[in-house]
């Protein structure tokens, strides 16, 4: 999973939408609003939410 900000100063948009070409797994990109580069700092719950809905969605049972 590839979490970007729309804030975000240090990382485009693109290297984050071509990311998926690189990645020979299930994938998934989320954009943040209104958030800057620290996203595990400034949106925790948000982060937390999607990775744990991600990681649930494609984990062995």
């Amino acid at each position: 999973m590839f979490t970007w900000s729309d804030g975000d100063t240090a990382l485009c948009i693109d290297g984050a939408v071509l990311t998926e070409e690189y990645v020979e797994a299930p994938y998934r990109f989320e954009v943040l609003e209104g958030i800057d580069h620290w996203i595990p700092e400034k949106a925790a719950e948000k982060m937390s939410a999607l990775l744990v809905e991600h990681l649930t969605q494609y984990s062995e049972r």
